[in-house]
């Protein structure tokens, strides 16, 4: 674990400055302060988790605190600075805040939400079907935006195309047609803390400009999402509740990279059978090519690769 605190400090996922300040001043931490490393240690050994998705959300954790605990103005401008940051922790890390802090470490999964991750898989879904009304699931949707979207028509900032005559920007454009659409998550994306979370989830500091552009989104999407979702575990539905009717795709959207192998395996062999005989399922995640490409390196900490199929 603190090999990766090291090495996300050196690369921080997206470049971000903040994220790798802040880990730096955990690594610190960890060597000063017995009673922080221990405590973080523990919190290790009980999830069962990969340890690069842990180290993510331990500055999930840490944003989550600034925004809503906190509730102080200075952030990210403060926090270049590893030694602010170190403060800050110290106190983070203490009484009902460090109570509270090691609860969300403890029993929480990132719950990011972009919806122009969906430009890959609207794409697929314009090239395979251009005209058939399409019924399709979004299995661990986060904040349910995804097929919402879809359907209300928002449109996706413009993509790096370099297929002939911009094919996949094409599809991206197309309109699809809908007959069903359902969301599933774990968690209600409509209860007002996991509005919170998931908002502290979504932006590294460096991005923080495009908040209010993200909450104005949610609010157009958010009553028909609600139409379109229900609440439980993807495993337990996908035995018994989703398979009351087949889809044309399932889409597995970042979702596939907070599991253990066998838990994707499972998850991708279980989607199989919700499929109409032509479906297909559609992953997106932090993903590359494995050797030959007959399977999928999982590199979350290097979000730069994603990869759609």
């Amino acid at each position: 674990m603190w090999a990766e605190f090291a090495h996300q400090a050196e690369f921080p996922p997206g470049g971000d400055e903040v994220i790798g300040a802040c880990y730096r001043a955990v690594e610190r931490m960890g060597k000063r302060n017995k009673g922080f490393a221990r405590r973080l240690e523990l919190v290790a050994g009980d999830r069962d988790m990969p340890t690069k998705h842990l180290v993510n959300l331990f500055f999930r954790a840490v944003q989550y605190m600034r925004f809503f605990e906190r509730e102080e103005v200075d952030y990210p401008e403060r926090f270049f600075d590893s030694r602010e940051w170190e403060k800050e922790l110290r106190l983070m890390m203490n009484g009902k805040m460090g109570e509270s802090f090691f609860g969300i470490l403890s029993q929480r999964d990132t719950g990011t939400t972009v919806y122009q991750r969906y430009a890959g898989p609207k794409a697929v879904l314009s090239a395979l079907w251009p005209n058939r009304k399409l019924t399709l699931t979004d299995l661990g949707c986060g904040g349910n935006h995804g097929l919402p979207g879809l359907i209300a028509g928002e449109r996706f900032k413009p993509v790096v195309d370099h297929t002939p005559e911009t094919a996949v920007t094409k599809w991206i454009e197309k309109p699809i047609g809908f007959r069903l659409g359902l969301g599933v998550d774990k968690y209600d994306p409509y209860d007002p803390e996991m509005i919170n979370w998931r908002i502290a989830c979504s932006f590294y500091p460096s991005e923080l400009a495009e908040m209010n552009e993200f909450l104005e989104f949610e609010k157009r999407v958010r009553k028909k999402g609600k139409e379109m979702f229900v609440l439980g575990d993807i495993m337990s539905l996908m035995s018994d509740g989703l398979t009351v009717r087949k889809y044309d795709a399932v889409i597995l959207s970042t979702v596939l990279y907070q599991m253990s192998e066998t838990e994707r395996a499972a998850v991708l062999d279980g989607a199989v059978g919700l499929l109409k005989t032509d479906g297909v399922e559609i992953a997106q995640d932090f993903a590359r090519k494995g050797e030959e490409g007959k399977s999928l390196v999982f590199e979350m900490s290097r979000p730069g690769f994603i990869f759609s199929l």
